[in-house]
């Protein structure tokens, strides 16, 4: 998840927790977030396939990778009644499609 994305989910939630396995982007976010004072935000470098088990159970989860399914172990640490959102490799492709289309009309 992009610092940005971060900081406006932070401007809901309670706590943030964003994983990036791009090294080098996950110690910029980190860096940028707190100088802005985004200090309910946890940023780590790893696979987020995996989830952040230990901050479970969390209320939602945004998936910004576009799998094909969500891992299960994303599923497992969500509260009763949270949900899992993230676009599909499906949506994605349909709104290519449609951008494409409108661009050549």
């Amino acid at each position: 998840m992009s610092a940005y994305q971060a900081a406006v989910l932070a401007t809901f939630a309670k706590h943030v927790y964003s994983v990036e396995i791009v090294e080098p982007l996950a110690t910029s976010a980190r860096e940028r977030l707190a100088v802005l004072g985004f200090d309910h935000v946890t940023v780590r470098h790893g696979d987020g396939y995996a989830g952040w088990p230990a901050h479970g159970p969390v209320d939602d989860i945004i998936v910004t990778a576009a799998p094909a399914s969500i891992p299960p172990p994303l599923i497992e640490p969500l509260a009763v009644g949270g949900a899992p959102g993230r676009p599909s490799s499906q949506e994605l492709a349909s709104r290519r499609s449609s951008r494409r289309r409108s661009l050549s009309a």
